[in-house]
Protein backbone atom coordinates (compact mmCIF):
# COMPACT_ATOMS: atom_id res chain seq x y z
CA UNK A 1 0.00 0.00 0.00
CA UNK A 2 1.51 3.07 -1.26
CA UNK A 3 1.26 5.74 2.15
CA UNK A 4 -0.59 9.38 1.25
CA UNK A 5 2.29 10.83 0.36
CA UNK A 6 3.18 8.33 -2.50
CA UNK A 7 6.03 7.93 -3.76
CA UNK A 8 8.02 10.45 -1.89
CA UNK A 9 7.01 8.74 1.55
CA UNK A 10 8.18 5.20 0.47
CA UNK A 11 11.56 6.86 -0.28
CA UNK A 12 11.75 9.09 2.74
CA UNK A 13 11.24 5.07 4.76
CA UNK A 14 13.93 3.54 2.65
CA UNK A 15 16.46 6.08 3.46
CA UNK A 16 15.51 5.92 7.07
CA UNK A 17 16.26 2.23 7.22
CA UNK A 18 19.43 2.50 5.01
CA UNK A 19 20.38 5.03 7.74
CA UNK A 20 19.34 2.42 10.45
CA UNK A 21 21.57 -0.32 8.39
CA UNK A 22 24.89 1.96 7.92
CA UNK A 23 24.51 2.57 11.63
CA UNK A 24 24.28 -1.02 12.63
CA UNK A 25 27.27 -1.82 10.05
CA UNK A 26 29.85 0.66 11.22
CA UNK A 27 29.22 -0.73 14.53
CA UNK A 28 29.72 -4.13 14.02
CA UNK A 29 32.97 -3.17 12.03
CA UNK A 30 33.94 -0.82 14.87
CA UNK A 31 33.89 -4.46 16.70
CA UNK A 32 36.44 -5.78 14.22
CA UNK A 33 36.83 -9.69 13.72
CA UNK A 34 37.26 -10.43 17.67
CA UNK A 35 34.07 -10.00 19.65
CA UNK A 36 34.49 -8.71 22.94
CA UNK A 37 35.36 -10.62 26.00
CA UNK A 38 31.90 -10.81 27.85
CA UNK A 39 30.67 -12.63 24.74
CA UNK A 40 33.55 -15.47 24.17
CA UNK A 41 33.50 -15.59 28.36
CA UNK A 42 30.61 -18.02 28.76
CA UNK A 43 27.79 -17.34 25.90
CA UNK A 44 29.49 -18.60 22.67
CA UNK A 45 33.00 -20.65 22.21
CA UNK A 46 33.91 -21.72 18.39
CA UNK A 47 32.08 -24.94 16.61
CA UNK A 48 34.15 -27.49 14.37
CA UNK A 49 33.90 -24.66 11.34
CA UNK A 50 35.41 -21.66 12.90
CA UNK A 51 32.46 -19.84 13.58
CA UNK A 52 30.86 -18.95 17.16
CA UNK A 53 27.86 -21.22 18.54
CA UNK A 54 26.26 -20.50 21.55
CA UNK A 55 27.16 -23.01 24.69
CA UNK A 56 24.87 -25.08 26.20
CA UNK A 57 24.62 -24.14 29.67
CA UNK A 58 23.10 -27.38 31.59
CA UNK A 59 23.81 -31.29 30.27
CA UNK A 60 21.31 -34.00 31.32
CA UNK A 61 22.55 -37.22 32.95
CA UNK A 62 21.68 -40.56 31.50
CA UNK A 63 19.46 -41.38 34.90
CA UNK A 64 17.38 -37.73 33.81
CA UNK A 65 16.75 -38.63 30.17
CA UNK A 66 15.32 -42.05 31.64
CA UNK A 67 13.36 -40.58 33.87
CA UNK A 68 12.18 -37.82 31.76
CA UNK A 69 11.26 -40.77 28.95
CA UNK A 70 9.73 -43.07 31.53
CA UNK A 71 7.21 -39.62 32.24
CA UNK A 72 6.55 -39.31 28.89
CA UNK A 73 5.46 -42.79 27.80
CA UNK A 74 3.14 -42.19 30.55
CA UNK A 75 1.69 -39.15 29.63
CA UNK A 76 0.95 -40.92 26.20
CA UNK A 77 -0.75 -44.01 27.91
CA UNK A 78 -2.72 -41.62 29.66
CA UNK A 79 -3.81 -39.72 26.05
CA UNK A 80 -4.48 -42.77 24.50
CA UNK A 81 -6.53 -44.41 27.15
CA UNK A 82 -4.18 -47.06 28.82
CA UNK A 83 -3.61 -49.24 26.26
Amino acid sequence: MIPNDGIAGIISDLEKQKDAIDRALTALRELGDDPPDWVTSRSLKPDNGGRLAPVSGRKRTAARRRRMAEAQRARWVKVKGGE
